[in-house]
This record gives C-alpha cells, structure tokens and sequence, in this order.
C-alpha cells in the first residue's frame, strides 16, 4: 500500500494559524475531534510535525512496528518524514497540532515521546479545550500557546536525544536553513562543513542516510510548500527564495517531489 503523503499542513477540519515562526518555529494548525475507526490510516507521511495530546488512552500511532500510546500522560511528536500507521476507537478525545521547525531540530528516526508533568498535562488539556470551540478570531493567542507548549516539549527532546545528531550536524543544519535561496553544490557545503568534498559526502550520508543533494531538495520543496500555503508571495518569488534558477525549473522538481505543480498546490490549498 502506497503512502498517504500530506504536503499540506491544514485539514480543513482544525483551525488554520499561519504566522510568524519564533526561535525557528511555524505552527500551522491545531484542531481537536473525537477520534473514530475512521482514523485507521496507514502509512501517513508529512513534510512537517505532528504533535498528539489525547484527554483519554485508546489511540495509538506505529511507526516502524513500535506503537506508541496516546493519551493524558505524555505528548508524541511525528518528526517530518517519519510515516506512520493511526490505530483508534470510537470517543477519543483527540488534539493535534501541525508544525515545521529549523533544520537544528532532529529527532532520529521515529516517533518521540516526551513525559509531561501536572502542570504541563494541565496546559495541554486547556489547549485541547480551547481548539475545541476555537474560530478564526483566536488564531493568534492558539497559535502562541502552541509555540510556548511545543518549545518547551523541544526543548525536553533536546536535551534527552542530543547524542541522536551531533552539534556539527545541527549547526551545519541551521546554516542550510539560513541559505536556502542561495545557489548551494557540493563544494560550498562541504566547505561551511570544513571538509573536502568526499569526506563531507561520506559525514552527510553517514549522519542523515541520504545525500546533501538529495536532502536539499526536499527542504527547499518542502519550504516552498509553507509558503504556497501561508504567503501571498508570487510563485516566481518563491522560487527564488527557495534557491531554484527559475519558475520552470521550480515548477518541474516540485511536480516530481509532490505530484503537483505550485499552481495547482496553492489553488486547491
């Protein structure tokens, strides 16, 4: 069975908070539902993070054959590109928020699950009340609550996972974040590395299972697709600023990565 890829962050069904992106991150959406078996997908797949806060036990999400339980207890944070199966039953109080984070922000390759003390579990469950009644009028207080909340989740993975990325990762992780309209090739990425060509290849690969070439791409599709969606920006512009030569050259890798062209990704939102 194919993967259910989501290159777009909004639902339709929470409510949408598009804005700035303090200390590096962008809240997209939060929504709360009473989850169902409808909820049973498998193999789901975004560009960006998911967080999951559940008020009761009885969902679940598995990735790579490990489930990890939602509920009261603990948040769960979806890095991007982690895919994943959804498992539930019918009343499950459910919220979410979707959100993307610099490049310095990696969480390994699964699912993470951060413990929440009383206080933290209190917040949460306030947030989920509150994105449960939520309209377009409150976007920016939810959407600030979601930023503090999550950070201070972040800030728990940092600290329990610094060994999964090493400081030189992170950091050259955050220049290519900051540099991502610039014309970038091999040569320049090893030297902000202060390596050689070859040896940088075989850290970046030995770091991250995939190419610099390969891993840039997909940051820049992935950054253009947040600001199709949240930016008024023209798409011309937006190639530019995402580091492609032109609006055609845009246009085809985007169409290769998302099986869209921009026009047609921004349309239908």
């Amino acid at each position: 069975m194919s993967a259910l890829t989501y290159f777009d962050p909004a639902t339709g069904v929470g409510l949408p908070l598009s804005g700035g992106s303090p200390l590096g991150l962008q809240v997209h959406e939060c929504g709360r539902m009473d989850l169902g078996t409808t909820w049973n997908y498998r193999d789901v797949c975004s560009p960006f993070w998911r967080a999951y806060f559940n008020l009761s036990a009885g969902a679940a999400v598995r990735v790579g054959g490990k489930r990890y339980e939602l509920g009261p207890q603990a948040l769960v944070l979806l890095p991007e590109e982690v895919c994943f199966d959804c498992i539930a039953k019918e009343g499950v109080a459910h919220c979410w928020v979707h959100f993307s984070v610099t490049g310095a922000w990696q969480a390994g390759g699964g699912a993470v699950t951060v413990s929440l003390n009383a206080a933290e579990r209190a917040l949460w469950a306030e947030l989920s009340e509150e994105a449960a009644v939520a309209v377009s009028g409150d976007a920016n207080r939810l959407r600030n609550r979601c930023a503090g909340l999550l950070l201070m989740a972040l800030g728990k993975v940092e600290n329990a996972d610094a060994s999964r990325v090493s400081p030189e990762l992170q950091s050259w992780l955050g220049w290519l974040e900051r540099s991502l309209d610039q014309a970038l090739d091999i040569p320049s990425m090893a030297k902000q590395a202060g390596m050689g060509s070859r040896a940088f290849l075989n850290w970046f690969k030995g770091e991250t299972g995939t190419t610099p070439m390969v891993y840039l791409k997909g940051r820049r599709v992935r950054e253009a697709c947040r600001k199709l969606r949240f930016t008024m920006a023209s798409i011309e512009r937006i190639a530019e600023d995402t580091g492609f030569s032109n609006r055609y050259h845009f246009s085809r890798v985007f169409r290769e990565q998302t099986g869209r062209t921009p026009a047609d990704y921004r349309r239908r939102g």
